[in-house]
């Protein structure tokens, strides 16, 4: 049983063993427009934290619209 685990396993070890057949070339990066050097990128960096001391007061600033049953005043 032992024997039957051991030899796929040395001839995966042996397999992994051969050189490497991909090489480390690649196309160099084209040259960047003329315009990218004065352009700012706003999605490269976190959103400004969001200010929670505006929710303090819960108060509305336009009162929504009222039905014929409720006043704006009671929706709100």
């Amino acid at each position: 049983m032992r024997a039957l685990f051991l030899l796929p396993s040395l001839l995966l070890l042996t397999a992994c063993q051969s050189s490497n057949p991909y090489q480390a070339d690649g196309k160099p990066l084209p040259p960047a427009p003329p315009g990218a050097a004065n352009h700012f990128d706003r999605s490269a960096y976190p959103a400004t934290p969001r200010d929670y001391g505006r929710y303090r007061d819960w108060a509305w600033r336009d009162l929504p619209a009222g039905s014929a049953w409720a006043d704006g005043a009671l929706v709100a």
